[in-house]
């Protein structure tokens, strides 16, 4: 299964769930941090299949830790921009966002 499980699922769904309800409100926070917060389960969603795609196509002969940096530095902006995007569909905005 890949180190995946229901339970991993379930908990992260609530995280993001409770994430949402906390950051979204209207307060003193930065907008960016609002919007990270309102697609943060979309791009939960999306990552793993941004990952993939980055490590297919950008080959990064490195240490382990600056690959990871690198693929994190383009993965969640990307991640991030289809989530958003994906929200502004009319019948996906309901079960993404």
């Amino acid at each position: 299964n890949g180190g995946y499980s229901l339970c991993h699922f379930a908990l992260a769904a609530g995280l993001f769930v409770i994430s949402k309800f906390i950051f979204t409100k209207k307060s003193s926070l930065c907008p960016a941090v609002s919007n990270l917060a309102k697609c943060s389960f979309g791009i939960y969603l999306v990552h793993v299949a941004v990952i993939k795609a980055i490590s297919k196509f950008i080959m990064i002969d490195a240490s382990p830790i600056v690959s990871s940096a690198y693929i994190f530095a383009l993965a969640l902006p990307i991640s991030w921009a289809l989530s958003y995007l994906i929200g502004k569909v009319k019948y996906l905005n309901k079960t993404v966002l």
